[in-house]
């Protein structure tokens, strides 16, 4: 697939029906006290759900400032490819990038 500068209404309502609906069904489980072990598995797997769903978008329409769509790839990447422990790739204009926490 071509890299995505936009996508349609009816994906972005299809994306967030199904985050929507993994939020009701974590609702449903905290009344059951799930573990922190679960949330933190359900919530980076959220965060990896989303990046999935607009993982054909071209980078440069992600910019340079921090912002939410840089955010969800820098916590993928964490997740994926460190373990679980933030790593900041060497970013412009992010003076605490290029190091983990």
């Amino acid at each position: 697939m071509l890299g995505m500068k936009t996508y349609s209404q009816e994906h972005i309502d299809a994306c967030q029906a199904r985050v929507d609906a993994n939020l009701r069904a974590d609702r449903k489980q905290v009344a059951k006290a799930p573990s922190k072990e679960f949330e933190a598995r359900f919530l980076n797997d959220l965060v990896l759900l989303l990046d999935y769903m607009f993982v054909h978008r071209l980078t440069g329409i992600e910019g340079k400032d921090g912002n939410p769509s840089n955010q969800v790839r820098v916590l993928c990447n964490s997740i994926l490819l460190n373990k679980g422990k933030l790593q900041v790739d060497k970013l412009p204009g992010w003076p605490n990038s290029a190091g983990s926490g």
